[in-house]
């Protein structure tokens, strides 16, 4: 095998591994990006409409309060089925963005008894006073509430989990990236050490060689392993020495 070839495969054996180093570091960065996309997506999603059903809830209590100032039944039966609606609305929307989140169940249980609760208010003006608010209404109100807390704390701590394992991954694949240039630095060091060993060295002994030969006039001994052009460059020089030795002689001899 030529020097050229052995140079040449040297250099595309890096090159080879440092694409694949490439290619990984590139897919795990496109992997953990989506990731991360998706986790800061599932928390805001929680987020926003925990907050949605939150202000419908308190919008339907000053909505109750309201009525208790102004007594306008029809005005309360309107905004009343408004925030019926919205509670529907975003709790559907909460069904599709976390379908595996059991909470939800508890959410819309909760929710239909805190429906239960405004319209028997609605239906009976025997309890539409303080005692029924406190008495009634506020546990129902208190455990939606809590309910739409917990589902919020849930999220956020799965959300914590798997941004934990987000952060074990890009210690992966910093690590793979790590391993990846530390074997191309040894592949580095070895290539450079066949060149030294094969190549520089038998260069630099045949040149010192060749010249104590011309300017000292030492025997001209190189001692080269291989059979590629540095050895064959030896051989030549070795040849070209005895035949100006030859022809020398038979210089002087026909002197």
């Amino acid at each position: 095998m030529g020097i050229r070839t052995k140079i040449r495969l040297g250099f595309a054996s890096l090159g080879f591994l440092l694409i694949i180093a490439a290619v990984i570091s590139y897919f795990e960065l496109a992997r953990l990006n989506d990731n991360s996309h998706r986790i800061i997506s599932e928390g805001a999603t929680s987020v926003r409409l925990s907050n949605d059903i939150l202000d419908v809830i308190n919008r339907e209590d000053s909505n109750i309060l309201e009525f208790f100032r102004r007594k306008d039944t029809i005005l309360f039966n309107r905004a009343s089925a408004k925030c019926m609606g919205d509670l529907d609305s975003v709790l559907s929307s909460m069904k599709g963005s976390f379908p595996e989140n059991t909470l939800i169940d508890t959410l819309i249980d909760r929710k239909d008894m805190y429906a239960s609760t405004v319209r028997s208010f609605a239906d009976s003006s025997d309890f539409r006073n303080a005692t029924w608010y406190f008495t009634v209404y506020k546990p129902s109100y208190n455990g939606f509430v809590r309910s739409v807390k917990n589902f919020m704390r849930s999220t956020q701590d799965l959300v914590t989990r798997e941004a934990t394992g987000v952060q074990h991954s890009a210690y992966r694949s910093i690590m793979q990236g790590i391993v990846s240039v530390g074997a191309a630095l040894v592949l580095i060091f070895m290539f450079y050490s066949l060149i030294d060993i094969y190549y520089i060295s038998p260069t630099i002994k045949i040149t010192k060689g060749l010249k104590n030969f011309l300017m000292m006039r030492v025997p001209f001994r190189v001692d080269v392993s291989g059979r590629d052009e540095v050895f064959m460059l030896k051989e030549y020089v070795e040849q070209l020495i005895l035949r100006l030795k030859a022809k020398k002689n038979d210089e002087q001899s026909k002197s």
